[in-house]
């Protein structure tokens, strides 16, 4: 049995990398496993960030918001790849 491991980062080609994967799963009779993953970079900044928080309450809004924009855009990955 062949069997097929895709990455899925948030880039814009994704979408392509997914219908990519679609076709060599379907030509070679393969089983596609999908790892999806989330650029959790900033993640880190939100934990460190000290100092005043006055200061930095800013920052962790567009922090959060970063972060939960790359959560839609992985779960939105995941639903398509399912629902394939």
């Amino acid at each position: 049995m062949n069997k097929i491991l895709l990455m899925v980062d948030q880039s814009l080609n994704s979408g392509d990398y997914l219908q990519h994967a679609f076709h060599l799963t379907r030509i070679n009779d393969a089983v596609l496993t999908g790892l999806f993953i989330q650029d959790a970079t900033l993640a880190d900044f939100y934990t460190i960030l000290g100092g005043e928080p006055v200061y930095y309450e800013h920052m962790f809004d567009v922090i959060k918001e970063i972060l939960s924009e790359s959560e839609a855009k992985s779960v939105a990955s995941m639903r398509y790849f399912v629902g394939r």
